[in-house]
């Protein structure tokens, strides 16, 4: 745990700590010629303090983390529009023949997904068009209101054609008693499918002591599914615009509990270029 400690305290400082080769669960590159990303600002620039060099391209990943590779990395969703969620992990997956560090896509989920009632028949296409890509790992799963039982149970059927495909589900939520609970209903719905909760699942780093509990039992009862994972990573993006940055020494208590409660479950992200955002 040590190393993994260490790996991930260097990196949310310099987003490159010199301690070799790793495996990077969570990268993100852009390509705004192709694509219109629901995160850009009025001007079709990524919304970072200068300089934010777009497109953020692989070449770009490869200069930023000379002192420590990516020896494979995991394309992960930018949240383009929903008409193009297909189109680019299809590009991704192209790129990747020129960029073997491509070692796996996690796509946007396909539209619908996370809206109950929505016709299977469409869903069912469009996850079996994502599953046949080489390199198709899952979909990340964003604005899904996880407390709501009821409508968590009314999704199931669709993480099943998930779980058909081998696919996983990646979740990017703040956990809490309430949020756990439902993820925990869809990971015991299907044990054989892996669901990987991102950015530490969202640990209240400048909360009260209140919300630190909430947060850590939300864990505790996720750590208890062995087909529950958890990302190290993008602690302080949700801070880039706030007027206090919390430091290492503020984040180490989070990322310890993290690696303790999911030990051999615990995946590293850089979460770049988010993370070259966030500090710099």
């Amino acid at each position: 745990m040590a190393f993994y400690l260490t790996l991930f305290l260097s990196n949310i400082v310099f987003c490159n700590g010199a301690l070799g080769p790793v495996t990077d669960g969570h990268v993100h590159v852009t390509n705004f010629s192709l694509f219109t990303y629901q995160w850009a600002n009025a001007s079709g620039r990524c919304p970072c303090a200068p300089p934010c060099p777009c497109d953020w391209t692989i070449a770009d990943y490869n200069f930023a983390t000379t002192s420590s590779p990516g020896e494979k990395v995991v394309f992960v969703e930018v949240n383009v529009i929903q008409s193009q969620w297909l189109q680019e992990v299809q590009w991704v997956q192209d790129i990747s023949r020129d960029s073997s560090i491509i070692g796996g896509i996690v796509s946007q989920a396909p539209p619908n997904f996370s809206v109950p009632g929505s016709d299977l028949t469409v869903l069912t296409r469009d996850v079996s068009s994502l599953a046949a890509l080489p390199l198709a790992r899952g979909i990340r799963v964003g604005a899904m209101d996880w407390t709501n039982a009821s409508l968590v149970s009314l999704l199931l059927p669709h993480f099943s054609l998930l779980a058909d495909r081998h696919l996983s589900a990646d979740v990017v939520l703040p956990v809490t008693r309430a949020s756990a609970a439902g993820i925990a209903s869809v990971a015991s719905a299907f044990p054989k499918m892996n669901f990987i909760v991102d950015h530490l699942g969202g640990p209240p780093v400048l909360g009260s002591a209140t919300e630190l509990a909430d947060w850590e039992e939300g864990l505790v009862s996720l750590a208890k599914l062995e087909n529950v994972f958890i990302k190290v990573g993008g602690i302080l993006q949700s801070y880039k615009s706030s007027a206090v940055i919390p430091n290492v020494t503020v984040v180490e208590p989070f990322v310890k509990i993290g690696l303790t409660l999911f030990s051999g479950r615990a995946l590293f992200e850089r979460n770049w270029f988010f993370c070259k955002c966030v500090i710099f």
